[in-house]
């Protein structure tokens, strides 16, 4: 029979992880409320322990004493996710008004991208009103190119207030607004030259500065040694999780191959440099106080790594969870590893509730609870006497353990399944060790000439032959299963299948099969319906995709996307804004038009290069690709006038009587659609602006 008692962390970190979801779901809940709730509860716990301390025969009071420690440490998550969420603090700049400028210093590293350098800034102090205040919250500052660029600790004093970040303009795009909030990050602002000024430098935790600086000099000494710009990219991704030199290309070769762990630094990473540290050190184990010295060495090693790699979350998370078992083993603990998970999981929540939302921390953990719990179960199924079948099945364990534990999360957020992943990680995992292995060779081996050149050489035929094997698999038929699409509901009742399927294997019941049985013909039956929810539908849209003009129209599962030639050109861009649209609404692939050539749509009645007209199930559309004269449609109705390019400069030139509403899409300038936006609701003709008010979408039914 299972016993919760010896998992007294993986409870408390269960318990702690119900109130932070409460606070997600009810963040306005009276903080007196929760914090008399606790008290009371803490008073019940304590009197019913003192009587059953003096009682000669022991009530059974199990459920009692489980029910009121879920309230206190749940009360306790709710608490901790108030008192650190930033944004209740009255003094952010989140509810600051009139700011004239304000000052902060640059907390992290500061990125350079295409058209300026990003970084976050923690608000010290602003000017409202001509009066200096306090102030905290983080910015996401970009500046410009031209200007000097800002480095990590810099002092900056910034002229103008900060936009608040907007929600995703499109139905389904990701939400990075959602994405900055769980970083405690709800303000922007875009800063040109001679808007800011850089008043102190070197006010940054010094060493964070470090951290950096030596990955900076690391990364400028794989950018020497690495010839290859998918070798360097792969390299520095890798070693020292900089992606900025990853494409498309490899993006897509890694996902196809299930090893997107490899492209950036994460708990893989440590896993491998602990494999080493064993491999190296393990004697140690067997001399006095062997234990200690061991864990001594391993925890220099793996905190030293996690400092070459600039101290990044993930990392950090990692290492963090290795100390804890490296520790526990020399402490002779290590019989539960699920309760040193359990103690590392909890410690980190408390310092950071919002880390219960990064993806990486929900795939970290659960990636190695599935290998502690199902790789020796899995292991035992075969005894292999040849050491390298051996090999090959251990490998194969630890990577299946894995992928079942992280299964339903991965097509929850990604949508996808690498088909061959199994055996391309075979390959790649040990590649990607020897990278790594001769990739901390190289930076040390950087000073010495000759030795230098012939370690660079062998980290650049591994990830030459890492990256083979990832496109090899990208081209093979049937490498990655696309278009999965889970609701919250669905994902849950997967895990509750794994665990039905766990649970039969540890007690196998009839009963227990038949109710896994039932979860996943629900799961299936309710994928079915939403694609049989979709069949009939009728959709048009456009789209805010900055600077593009864009018309889809759906019918059933056939759909037409037209846009400029700019757009059809970026696929990956197409796909960033609208695939998990497409992919919600069970649509096949699209047939791409240019608006140049809408006459070979069924739909176009008219065409010429200033304007189109078509009609679509009884509605009448214009679509005014250039500035012409509108009163040449005064004898005629139109339902909807799709505004591109700017070709509208004045809202008097819309005849009220021809066009009932005017949708303005984002190929129009910002500031000169929210003027016509304006002008046109003067007007009393509804106005639709994709920049203001997202994407435009009809749904008409069958």
């Amino acid at each position: 029979m299972f016993r919760w008692t010896p998992y007294v962390f993986v409870r408390f970190t269960l318990y702690l992880i119900v109130g932070i979801l409460t606070y997600q779901w009810l963040p306005h809940l009276p903080v007196y409320t929760i914090t008399a709730g606790i008290g009371i509860c803490f008073l019940c716990y304590w009197a019913l322990w003192l009587m059953q301390r003096k009682r000669q025969k022991k009530w059974r009071l199990h459920v009692w004493f489980g029910s009121l420690a879920l309230l206190i440490i749940s009360g306790f998550g709710w608490l901790l996710s108030h008192y650190q969420t930033q944004a209740n603090q009255p003094e952010h700049i989140l509810h600051q008004t009139g700011i004239a400028y304000y000052t902060g210093k640059i907390v992290s590293e500061v990125q350079t991208r295409s058209k300026n350098y990003r970084s976050v800034l923690a608000v010290d102090k602003i000017v409202s009103d001509g009066m200096p205040k306090p102030a905290t919250g983080k910015i996401l500052l970009y500046t410009s190119l031209d200007a000097p660029k800002p480095v990590y600790g810099d002092r900056l004093l910034i002229y103008g207030a900060p936009q608040q970040l907007k929600p995703p303009a499109n139905p389904g795009e990701f939400d990075y607004q959602q994405y900055l909030s769980l970083q405690q990050i709800h303000l922007q602002q875009f800063i040109k030259k001679g808007k800011f000024h850089i008043y102190q430098h070197h006010a940054g935790n010094p060493v964070l500065a470090a951290s950096l600086r030596v990955r900076s000099w690391a990364d400028s000494v794989f950018r020497q040694h690495i010839r290859g710009v998918h070798e360097y990219a792969i390299v520095s991704g890798l070693v020292l999780g900089i992606r900025d030199g990853l494409d498309n290309d490899l993006k897509n070769a890694y996902a196809a191959a299930g090893a997107m762990h490899v492209l950036a630094v994460s708990g893989a990473h440590v896993i491998i440099v602990f494999q080493l540290i064993v491999f190296l050190l393990g004697r140690l184990k067997k001399v006095r106080s062997g234990n200690w010295l061991f864990a001594l060495a391993a925890l220099l090693v793996l905190w030293f790594y996690a400092f070459v790699t600039g101290l990044s979350a993930s990392v950090l998370r990692a290492v963090i969870m290795f100390s804890f078992v490296v520790i526990g083993e020399s402490a002779r603990r290590e019989g539960n590893l699920f309760n040193t998970l359990g103690l590392s999981a909890f410690l980190l929540l408390c310092y950071d509730p919002y880390l219960l939302q990064d993806v990486g921390f929900q795939l970290s953990y659960l990636a190695v609870a599935g290998i502690v719990y199902l790789y020796p179960k899995l292991y035992r199924w075969f005894d292999f006497q040849n050491r390298i079948v051996d090999t090959i099945w251990e490998s194969t364990c630890v990577s299946l353990a894995a992928q079942v534990a992280v299964l339903p999360l991965t097509l929850f957020y990604f949508h996808q399944f690498p088909t061959y992943f199994l055996f391309a990680n075979l390959l790649m995992i040990p590649i990607s060790g020897g990278i790594l292995y001769a990739g901390l060779g190289l930076l040390a081996t950087a000073w010495i000439p000759y030795l230098s050149d012939g370690v660079s050489f062998l980290v650049q035929w591994l990830t030459w032959l890492m990256n083979q094997v990832a496109f090899w698999t990208e081209r093979t038929p049937g490498a990655l299963l696309q278009g999965i699409y889970l609701n919250t509901w669905e994902l849950g009742l997967l895990y509750v299948w794994i665990l039905l399927v766990l649970l039969f294997f540890y007690w196998p019941r009839l009963r227990v099969w038949s109710v896994a049985t039932l979860v996943l013909t629900y799961v299936t039956v309710s994928q079915g319906y939403g694609k049989v929810r979709y069949r009939d539908q009728r959709l048009l849209a456009v789209y805010a995709i900055p600077g593009h003009a864009t018309l889809d129209i759906m019918e059933g599962s056939w759909h037409i996307f037209l846009a400029d030639s700019a757009l059809l050109a970026n696929e990956n861009r197409i796909l960033f804004h609208l695939r998990n649209h497409w992919g919600n609404r069970h649509v096949l692939a699209a047939q791409k038009i240019l608006f140049s050539q809408i006459q070979a749509t069924p739909l176009a009645i008219h065409h010429t290069p200033g304007f189109s007209i078509f009609t679509w199930h009884g509605k009448r559309f214009c679509i005014l690709h250039q500035p012409i004269d509108l009163r040449q449609f005064r004898h005629l109705t139109f339902n909807y006038l799709i505004v591109q390019n700017n070709s509208l400069r004045n809202a008097r030139n819309v005849p009220q009587t021809v066009f009932t509403h005017v949708i303005l899409d984002s190929s129009n300038r910002y500031y000169a659609a929210k003027r016509l936006q304006n002008e046109l609701r003067q007007q009393n003709i509804r106005c639709h602006n994709v920049h203001e008010d997202g994407a435009f979408l009809l749904s008409l039914a069958k």
